[in-house]
């Protein structure tokens, strides 16, 4: 059981436990979704941002609509405080030898923490998949910014990073 925390529209933080095999449940049951992780970041103060890594289907890029059809289905089937703050396409879900998805770690990078402090690369299935992780973490510091803030950095340095991947691969 993983807890995600949810800001409330009245300011305060609503807890509620929820296991994140529930939303991938939900999310990778979305067609174009291959795979996700989703992670609750703490960004100061009472506030919360719940991030959801998205790997999308080989062909299909995240969109608006992508991202409206994964919040309907998180919120019609789970429920609306479960609905990510941010939706983020990622090239790959870093996981260990035996499949699990690394969500602690990965949550201890984007919080500022050194790969070589949290990871053991050689218990990963694919440890390539950290750069972008590690890319996504210098393009912001979660601690020193707002909920809204916070989306909007994603978002400017989502388009950077996903553009780079998308240079690599090609």
């Amino acid at each position: 059981m993983y807890n995600l925390w949810k800001v409330g529209c009245n300011s305060k933080k609503e807890r509620s436990k929820i296991g994140t095999a529930e939303i991938y449940r939900v999310v990778e049951a979305i067609p174009e979704v291959q795979d996700s992780m989703a992670l609750d970041l703490s960004a100061g103060k009472d506030d919360s941002v719940i991030l959801l890594f998205v790997v999308m289907q080989k062909g299909i890029r995240l969109n608006d609509d992508i991202k409206i059809k994964i919040k309907n289905a998180i919120s019609t089937q789970l429920s609306p405080r479960y609905v990510p703050d941010v939706i983020i396409e990622a090239p790959e879900i870093p996981k260990t030898l035996n499949g699990k998805k690394m969500e602690v770690p990965i949550k201890r990078i984007l919080m500022g923490m050194s790969k070589d402090k949290v990871i053991n690369v050689g218990s990963m299935a694919n440890p390539s998949s950290l750069s972008f992780y590690i890319e996504f973490a210098k393009n912001l510091d979660i601690r020193q910014v707002s909920v809204d803030q916070a989306v909007a950095s994603y978002d400017d340095a989502l388009q950077h990073i996903v553009l780079d991947q998308a240079q690599k691969v090609s």
